[in-house]
């Protein structure tokens, strides 16, 4: 037997759609030509519902949509402003799994779990997450750009980051090394930050897959709502991945240390250099740090001693042109 919440939100299914959208032209706020279009559009993305595609094309204000969504869907309207979040909700379903079926845990109700989202129809989603979690679910009807707000805000910043490391190679063995007296000491990382740290291990992780794909140069640029990483290679910047922005300051200081800069100056430009080991590769790094509007930008040199030095006969010289 179909849990109720299966039957009520089958019985509205299909219908509850077309009874959005008649109520949007009765009321004036879509045209039929518009429809068609969206209808146009939706083959190109099949898995969106025309609500969504209206709002995609600007055709409607998505607060239109939802509230008369919600009426006819059954399913209650939230504004996250004036509802009623328990941050600890977030310990029952993880960060990945939120961020990947666009739902937010908001509470606990009444033996239920009260889920944020923007699609009360996909029941697939709603299995899922019932299965995850072990308890029964009951959504509520919420704009998707506020659920991710949600999502971003509210998990714990080191589940966040241990899925934005996911995108990236497997941590390699960092050491550092400094110049006394043209004497090379080595310096384990441990030495200089807690090695269990996540900032430690975002920086060890950025440097091991930067060399491993042979990038001339890290880009570090902070953004209003992440910190974008991107790595050179062959010449083209490519994106790597999206560091959480409450982690900007953490990370622009875990680099001033590896580079012996002022951690506290914030305002002027900086450059600096350090020398690491990465699987027993020397590579020697040159840091520049410049403020920005969002934080500080770092841009970091790779040189790698053993990829720069270039045999004679691999550049095509005869033996001849090369004694």
């Amino acid at each position: 037997m179909l849990p109720a919440l299966h039957v009520h939100v089958v019985r509205q299914g299909e219908s509850a759609l077309q009874t959005v959208i008649s109520r949007l032209t009765h009321e004036n706020r879509i045209t039929p030509d518009q429809i068609r279009s969206a209808e146009r559009y939706r083959r190109l993305e099949p898995k969106k519902m025309l609500p969504e595609i209206l709002v995609e094309l600007n055709l409607v204000a998505e607060e239109d949509v939802m509230r008369t969504a919600s009426r006819a869907y059954g399913v209650a309207y939230a504004e996250f402003s004036t509802e009623d979040i328990d941050p600890s909700a977030t310990e029952l379903l993880s960060y990945d799994i939120a961020k990947r079926y666009a739902v937010f845990p908001m509470r606990e109700e009444d033996g239920e779990l009260v889920i944020a989202t923007s699609n009360p129809l996909n029941l697939n989603d709603l299995d899922d997450v019932r299965a995850l979690t072990g308890m029964r679910v009951r959504p509520v009807y919420c704009p998707r750009p506020q659920i991710g707000d949600c999502i971003d805000k509210y998990y714990r910043f080191d589940e966040i980051v241990r899925v934005s490391l996911d995108n990236l190679i497997d941590e390699a063995k960092i050491e550092m090394t400094k110049d006394h007296d043209h004497r090379r000491d080595f310096l384990d990382i441990e030495n200089l930050c807690n090695e269990s740290s996540v900032v430690v291990k975002l920086v060890n992780l950025i440097l091991s897959n930067a060399i491993k794909l042979r990038a001339s140069d890290i880009h570090i640029e902070p953004q209003s709502k992440f910190v974008q990483v991107r790595f050179r290679v062959d010449g083209s910047l490519r994106p790597i991945m999206q560091v959480p922005a409450m982690l900007r300051p953490a990370l622009s200081a875990r680099i001033k240390i590896l580079a012996e800069l002022d951690i506290a100056e914030m305002r002027k430009a900086q450059d600096g250099r350090a020398a690491i080991l990465v699987d027993d590769r020397k590579v020697d790094l040159r840091v520049v740090i410049s403020p920005t509007f969002y934080g500080e930008k770092i841009v970091i040199r790779l040189l790698d001693t053993r990829e720069a030095r270039v045999e004679l006969h691999k550049i095509g010289l005869a033996p001849a042109e090369s004694a």
